[in-house]
């Protein structure tokens, strides 16, 4: 896929970041605990680390839709400092074919609207370093699929609830958000959890 594979190892990596957790950050004034987790999140990913942000068009249009004020703010911070990555539209174009693979997959129908809507995510961590982060509760689903399908493209995908494990997340920015085997699509547990 050209440039893409390129990433030399002094650049940053880069991470999807789901609408879903702008529209929880709630700010200093956050008060829930899925608000004060994504708030942490977006503040340690800003002021603690060089990583930059994954936005497709797609991507960006659901920030719009689902951003909170303190959201808002983190993207135009980032965006001031050059610190938002958009690839190629035809990198996409080559990875949506994968989505025709998941086409003849027998799924309920209600899985199979969820795995769409987060294909977006999935697509734009395929075209860049293979991290989501993301409060959507589908990675066990996804999971499932891969082994189950043989999606081998998506097994090495990291995908991290920022609620779920709220210490772990931060940490694995602050360590500069490198693959983690227990968060990728293709771990499965083998004690049985």
């Amino acid at each position: 896929m050209g440039k893409i594979d390129q990433m030399t190892e002094t650049e940053s990596r880069r991470v999807v970041i789901d609408a879903s957790v702008a529209g929880s950050a709630g700010g200093e004034e956050a008060t829930h605990p899925t608000s004060i987790n994504c708030t942490n999140f977006l503040k340690v990913f800003y002021l603690n680390t060089d990583l930059n942000m994954v936005m497709t068009l797609e991507i960006r249009g659901e920030w719009k839709r689902h951003r909170s004020n303190f959201a808002y703010t983190f993207l135009v911070n980032m965006l001031s400092e050059d610190r938002i990555y958009s690839p190629e539209e035809d990198d996409l174009l080559e990875i949506r074919k994968l989505k025709s693979k998941m086409d003849p997959i027998s799924l309920q129908k209600k899985l199979r609207e969820e795995l769409e809507k987060d294909f977006i995510l999935i697509e734009a961590a395929l075209a860049t370093d293979k991290s989501v982060v993301s409060l959507d509760k589908i990675r066990k689903r996804f999971v499932k699929i891969c082994h189950e399908e043989e999606l081998e493209d998506l097994k090495d995908i990291v995908w991290l609830n920022p609620d779920k494990n709220a210490d772990d997340a931060l940490s694995w920015l602050k360590d500069g958000a490198n693959p983690v085997e227990k968060y990728k699509l293709g771990f499965v547990d083998q004690r049985g959890g």
